[in-house]
């Protein structure tokens, strides 16, 4: 039976239990050439790459461009969240070089005391930030295991609660939740920034290095577990 129904089954029967329900960004990052790439859901339009993609590499959905130094995304004013909303974002990752620092996604000002929210490469860990301050007035939560597979497509998904409290992030890894620890939790002041959303980097020097990320997806809801 499994095997007449897989003859016919289409791609498209799966799409339809993705959430789109307050879906606010979404890039497939696929597009295999060029430097511009174009949104298909929430945020549409084209966006620029700051310098040439390597697109040799393959994704969950073809080609996947390499992040790096002088190659990301600038996406603008979008997903400016407060730390009293709830949201969720995440994205399809691949880390060639373990042990290393690197922001996945990120709306966080450097030069402004770090505030905004992120998600980041920590070593073989992933790590949120959602900061008014650092570190006074700020959360962090990590994985308390070393998750990060070199070489591997992982899912790495984020949702939070909207609390201003550690225990309102949950970190998911192939949409299973794994324990974390929360290092900062005095999260009590506007997270709001002014810098843009991007892919691949903080506001200035905090930079990925040889990573490639597709299906980015920000919601402007906490996904349930079930939903990631």
């Amino acid at each position: 039976d499994f095997a007449a129904w897989e003859q016919g089954a289409q791609a498209g029967e799966f799409a339809k239990e993705i959430p789109t329900n307050k879906l606010l960004v979404h890039l497939l990052l696929n597009e295999g050439q060029s430097n511009v790439v174009r949104g298909v859901a929430g945020t549409k339009g084209e966006f620029t790459a700051s310098g040439a993609l390597d697109w040799t590499g393959v994704g969950r959905y073809g080609p996947a461009p390499k992040l790096k130094k002088g190659a990301n995304f600038n996406l603008g004013d979008v997903a400016n969240f407060e730390r009293t909303n709830q949201f969720s974002y995440g994205a399809w990752v691949r880390i060639s070089t373990p042990g290393t620092f690197g922001p996945l996604l990120a709306r966080m000002d450097e030069t402004n005391n770090f505030r905004g929210w992120d998600l980041v490469q920590a070593g073989k860990k992933i790590s949120v930030h959602i900061v008014s301050k650092w570190p006074a007035d700020a959360l962090k939560v990590e994985s308390k295991d070393e998750v990060l597979k070199p070489g591997v497509w992982q899912h790495f998904f984020v949702t939070y609660d909207g609390s201003s409290k550690a225990r309102g992030l949950k970190l998911y890894v192939d949409g299973v939740a794994v324990a974390v620890k929360a290092d900062n939790d005095t999260l009590k002041s506007t997270i709001r920034s002014t810098t843009p959303l991007r892919i691949g980097q903080r506001s200035k020097d905090q930079i990925l290095e040889d990573g490639r990320l597709q299906d980015v997806r920000i919601y402007e809801r906490r996904l349930s577990s079930n939903e990631v």
